[in-house]
């Protein structure tokens, strides 16, 4: 569907009356956070195409000034060049089926990542068969320590990098076939430290010594990846500042140019999702919502953090309004910021009621909530020194105790 455009989120209430849910899109909010890491990033910023491939929001994050794209699919390769044929692309998925890295060199990309000789050797083989010299290409090698990791959100450790002995032959290797060589490394998704940065390219700095000598000569660039934190109620989050003293910190002891790939730091705050309240019980604080886990909310129940929200009436009351109070029947609106102006993007369908219930975090007081007055960050019946943590750890349970005997058994075996 195209965009409608509404000066503001009551404006989309009054006008539309929704009834089913829909995700607003406030470009002003990516183009602030783009400037951000423009006027204080000490290295040039791609952006993870992955966050949100929306044409919209990619529209957004180009006018915002993004020249250079992470990319991770052959889909994503192809969006991103239709919007911006002269955009810079970064292959930067350690692990590629052939066919996509034959894709990416047909369609110019110059810079891809690895972890392991195996990728190194599929790469090397492809480019020679396309015709395309080593020179010309940048790889990067993906290393880990999972002693540095800042945030427990997506441990990316698990499936991606190799260990400090095997970057540096990676990278010893690579040069030798005649690449261009690079390091690259990911801090974990929502990253709560900042030192993690700083400790990251320490390390990065003692496996291009190894590999390449004391004055790293023939390091092309060092990519820090992403993991800068959006902020979330009681999340803990610092200041972008104090992330990119950090990498400015590291970047002293380089003497290649350093890059990042943020993905949900650019866009999080710009996206909004405006939900119905189809039902909520007399002594139930629960609400029932046209939007559930297999649809906006599928990520919360694996993460550490959840969005704030704001309840409106149905028919949207002005500030400071006396009147009697907001029917049961409302919105939802879960955001990061007030949006204003908004572009409705997409409409969501009806989800499975049965399992459409959002995670704990989303429980209301019994008292009705006013236009634009934040709901309460934590149930009320949950004690205040409970752990962040439980809240997931518990739905996580609940969920693996809903599975089929069969199933538990089974995965209990493969863990």
């Amino acid at each position: 569907m195209q965009p409608e455009h509404f000066a503001s989120l009551p404006a989309l209430i009054t006008s539309q009356k929704p009834s089913e849910a829909h995700l607003c899109f406030c470009p002003a909010h990516v183009h602030r956070q783009v400037a951000k890491f423009h006027e204080s990033f000490p290295g040039s910023t791609a952006w993870a195409v992955k966050a949100n491939p929306h044409p919209v929001v990619l529209r957004a994050i180009i006018e915002a000034g993004i020249r250079e794209f992470d990319v991770a699919s052959r889909q994503e390769i192809d969006l991103v060049r239709a919007a911006l044929p002269a955009a810079v692309l970064h292959f930067n998925n350690p692990v590629k089926a052939p066919e996509d890295i034959a894709h990416a060199l047909a369609a110019g990309v110059r810079s891809f990542a690895l972890d392991c000789q195996e990728e190194l050797e599929k790469i090397a083989a492809l480019a020679a068969g396309a015709g395309v010299p080593a020179r010309n290409i940048l790889l990067n090698v993906r290393f880990k320590d999972a002693a540095a990791r800042g945030t427990d959100n997506y441990n990316f450790h698990e499936k991606f990098g190799a260990t400090p002995d095997e970057a540096s032959h990676l990278l010893h290797r690579t040069k030798g076939l005649g690449f261009r060589a690079g390091l690259t490394f990911h801090p974990g998704s929502q990253n709560r430290n900042p030192a993690a940065y700083e400790e990251m390219m320490r390390l990065a700095h003692a496996i291009a010594g190894r590999a390449l000598g004391p004055d790293m000569a023939g390091l092309d660039l060092l990519n820090v990846g992403g993991g800068f934190p959006c902020h979330y109620p009681g999340g803990g989050e610092q200041p972008l500042t104090h992330y990119f003293d950090s990498v400015r910190r590291g970047a002293a002891l380089f003497p290649c140019p350093v890059s990042c790939e943020p993905g949900r730091a650019l866009v999080a705050d710009s996206i909004s999702l405006l939900a119905r309240i189809n039902l909520r019980r007399s002594g139930d604080n629960r609400l029932y919502i046209n939007d559930g886990i297999y649809g906006s909310f599928m990520e919360l129940p694996f993460v550490d953090f959840h969005p704030p929200a704001r309840a409106y009436p149905h028919h949207h009351h002005p500030p400071g309004h006396t009147g009697a109070n907001p029917p049961r029947r409302g919105l939802v609106h879960r955001q990061s910021r007030v949006v204003h102006p908004i572009r409705v993007v997409q409409r969501s369908p009806p989800k499975c009621l049965s399992c459409s219930n959002p995670p704990l975090p989303f429980l209301v007081s019994p008292c009705p909530a006013w236009p634009g007055r934040a709901l309460p960050a934590r149930p009320s019946h949950l004690p205040a020194h409970r752990p962040r943590l439980a809240g997931r750890k518990a739905l996580q349970a609940r969920m693996f105790r809903s599975l089929p005997a069969r199933l538990r058994s089974s995965h209990a075996r493969r863990v």
